[in-house]
Parts: structure tokens; sequence; C-alpha cells
């Protein structure tokens, strides 16, 4: 019976762990699922903050970045004007946000409104009508 038991709880808490990154979309033709943690939403009188995750299937570069797999962002949404901004976004050499952290940035960027059919549309709606 103990071990029934510390089974269930085993099971319990790795699927907790699982849950923790939810699939809101995924874009075939440019190769990339994003994830949101529906535990990270923070609201507030007038924004919501969530974190997002951006996973790869091909390594991507940038100008002046080393290759990277995946991005842990951070925004926050005005959802009563319609707009978001990043907050901080960290890039992995690898998938699902492990591995090296290749660069980071801690800076907000300006609000800007949410564009129609994008997937900033769609983690707003996350982020404002959960």
């Amino acid at each position: 019976m103990k071990k029934l038991l510390l089974i269930l709880v085993l099971a319990l808490m790795s699927s907790s762990v699982m849950a923790e990154w939810t699939r809101v979309d995924y874009d075939s033709g440019n190769g990339f699922t994003t994830y949101v943690n529906f535990f990270t939403i923070e609201k507030s009188d007038r924004t919501v903050k969530m974190w997002s995750l951006v996973d790869y299937k091909k390594a991507q570069e940038r100008a002046f970045l080393p290759l990277y797999l995946s991005i842990n962002r951070q925004n926050e949404f005005n959802c009563m004007e319609g707009q978001m901004r990043e907050l901080y976004a960290a890039y992995h050499a690898k998938n699902m946000g492990e591995g090296k952290v290749t660069f980071s940035d801690n800076t907000p960027d300006s609000w800007n409104v949410v564009p129609p059919d994008s997937i900033g549309r769609e983690l707003w709606k996350y982020a404002c009508e959960k």
C-alpha cells in the first residue's frame, strides 16, 4: 500500500512539472512552437504579465547572436488598450529553455498594438481572457 501511494505521489509531481508549459500555437512554416506558463500570470489593475516560450525545430541565428533553439520571454499586456511589450528575453542553446543562455535582454520594449492574426494576439488572449 505504501508503494502504491508513493507511486501516485511521484506521478502527480512529475505530471505537474510537465504541465508547466502549455502549447498554444504551432507555426509549421517557420518551424516553431509557442508555449505559455499559466502559473506565471500576474495581474495588476491595468496590466498582465506572463511568461512564454518559443521552441524552434532548427537552430536560429540573428546578427551578433550565437545560435539558439528556444527563447523564454516575459511579456506585459495592457488588456484594455490591446497592447503588449516584451520585458525580458533569454535565448537558450537547447530546446524548451534548456541549456546555456546565449543572450538575454531585460530592457523593456515600448508598448505596441497587438497585431491581429499573430502569435502576439494569441498570447494576449491567453493573458487577458483567462
